[in-house]
């Protein structure tokens, strides 16, 4: 049993019969206190911490328990050595993230008698451990990582985002429409030219407008707004 907010191992409990259970779940109950139940798993106090970053992952190491000690956490006295994990074991820890929506995460494997069961997946994992156990800048990978999806969403969105001279004609090709089609209302965002104390128009808003010198306009003037409408 174990407290959803936990961290570092603690608040982890391990019930070895039906009544401890009962007795820990009571406890927690008249303290309003949330817990998640999992099955046991024999592992002889070993487990495997999988870091992803993206769709790999980038290191792993395994964590043994001290002593008697049920907990693997390097906080709760736990020690740690590199390891290898093969394509079925990446695939599980890079799945689980993926199922999670999440970039980074360390995925806690557990080698059970019927194969790697996944424990736990830590949204903000602790890097030092792994990062001494493995010898491999996590922090640097994750830095890395972050700085390319920036530049990519970045681009994506100015992609995204219409020229000047896209603008222009596609603002061009409205105001070159028959009187007989409906009209279109288009909005555009940009700086005033004075001249002198008078404001002159961009030429696209005078062809889009449909404007002509014979026709008589009304204008509504108000604190930071014109609108110009023909009579």
């Amino acid at each position: 049993l174990k407290f959803p907010q936990g961290t570092h191992g603690k608040g982890v409990m391990v019930a070895d019969s039906y009544a401890a259970a009962s007795s820990i779940l009571d406890a927690l109950d008249t303290l309003n206190q949330p817990c998640l139940i999992q099955e046991y798993i024999e592992t002889a106090g070993a487990d495997i911490r999988a870091m992803v970053i993206g769709d790999k992952v980038v290191a792993a190491m395994k964590r043994i328990a001290k002593g008697d000690e049920k907990r693997s956490n390097l906080h709760a006295g736990g020690t740690s050595e590199p390891c290898t994990l093969d394509a079925k074991y990446k695939k599980i820890a890079v799945d689980t993230a993926r199922a999670l929506g999440l970039d980074i995460a360390g995925v806690d494997i557990l080698e059970g008698p019927k194969g790697p069961l996944v424990i736990e997946a830590n949204v903000s994992p602790g890097l030092q451990g792994i990062t001494n156990a493995t010898g491999i800048d996590i922090a640097d990978l994750i830095a890395k990582f972050l700085y390319e999806k920036t530049i990519a969403y970045n681009e994506s969105k100015q992609a995204a985002k219409p020229t000047a001279d896209e603008l222009l004609r596609e603002l061009s090709d409205v105001s070159e429409q028959s009187s007989d089609e409906p009209a279109v209302t288009q909005q555009i965002i940009s700086n005033l030219d004075f001249r002198g104390d008078r404001i002159l128009l961009p030429q696209v808003l005078t062809k889009m407008s449909g404007f002509t010198e014979e026709e008589e306009l009304v204008l509504e003037v108000g604190r930071k707004s014109i609108m110009i409408r023909k009579s």
